[in-house]
């Protein structure tokens, strides 16, 4: 679940925080099992299986802690105009000035690709 919400926030598709929350907040529960296990058994088992579930959780918590601006600024640093027509739109979604001007942006992006 971690895996695909990272790329929905990558992709900037709709609720991508979201599923990065749930998907961290349902991580809680295996980690709290195998901190317990861990610290029974002293197995090298549950050690490497925490350190695999704690890798997942800063994996998650960074996509999420990230603005969509600034991974929209990381995709395009070559393209401030797209990039600052994008942010205008995020601020204003319904205006269709601001749609035309993005899809302009973007013909211009593609055209120098």
């Amino acid at each position: 679940m971690i895996c695909i919400y990272c790329l929905f926030k990558f992709f900037r598709w709709p609720f991508a925080n979201t599923g990065l929350l749930i998907g961290m907040i349902s991580l809680l529960i295996p980690i709290i099992i195998v901190v317990v296990k861990a610290l029974m058994t002293k197995s090298e088992f549950y050690s490497s299986f925490l350190i695999r579930l704690l890798i997942f959780a800063a994996i998650a918590l960074s996509f999420y802690m990230i603005p969509t601006e600034r991974i929209l600024e990381m995709k395009n640093r070559n393209f401030p105009e797209y990039v600052e027509a994008e942010k205008n739109l995020m601020q204003d979604p319904h205006n269709s000035e601001l749609q035309q001007k993005v899809s302009e942006e973007q013909k211009k992006k593609h055209l120098a690709n």
